[in-house]
């Protein structure tokens, strides 16, 4: 068969031994292009065009600087979500014995009550406060104590935000994939440290 670059085609439709053999022999050389191609070198694809199969541009093979920088943002992306999701799976424990959600859109959604209490307060409006432990239905909380419960949670959380900002740093740092894949994404220290700051369970594992 003829060299298989671009513009390369094959007519359709593809029906007979003949034609699909020729069909995989493009593709097999397209995996072989592309697998040999080295950074700044094109790479191929294949457009399903309405008459024909034909080897198109696929772009550029990435340059080792682009891979890493891909790389650094799927990572930094990565510390993000995990942080996110490690923070809804362990919420803490109060001193009513029960566990109360940490996420970043109840501690927005805490802030919020909060200041509107305050804000009903100066205009002499009344302003009920409720909250409600992790599967529970929301129950009236007094200021005093639903703003100790805010601290709380902003304290047990402070540490582990600024484990993510460690990460985020030290991704952008590094220069090699060999640097990136030695980071893990891991926020178990952080907690293991605030329970031995604590001296108390006072989480949900």
């Amino acid at each position: 068969m003829d060299e298989v670059k671009i513009g390369y085609q094959i007519a359709k439709p593809v029906i007979t031994q003949e034609e699909c053999d020729a069909y995989s022999a493009m593709v097999d050389a397209l995996n072989e292009h592309n697998n040999s191609a080295q950074p700044g070198e094109e790479l191929y694809g294949i457009e399903d065009k309405e008459d024909c199969y034909e080897i198109v541009s696929a772009g550029l093979v990435p340059s080792e600087e682009e891979s890493i920088a891909t790389v650094k943002n799927y990572k930094i992306t990565e510390s993000k979500t995990a942080l996110s999701e490690y923070l809804a799976a362990h919420p803490i424990k109060w001193s009513d014995g029960k566990y109360y959600s940490v996420t970043s859109e109840k501690q927005a959604l805490l802030t919020s009550n909060l200041s509107l209490y305050q804000i009903s307060a100066s205009a002499g409006q009344p302003f009920k406060l409720t909250w409600n432990s992790t599967g529970d239905e929301c129950v009236e909380w007094t200021y005093k104590e639903l703003a100790a419960l805010a601290l709380a949670i902003g304290t047990y959380v402070k540490p582990f935000v600024s484990r993510q900002q460690e990460l985020e740093l030290a991704i952008k740092a590094c220069t090699t994939m060999e640097e990136l894949d030695a980071i893990e994404i891991n926020y178990d220290p952080v907690l293991e440290q605030y329970l031995e700051t604590a001296g108390l369970k006072e989480v949900a594992e």
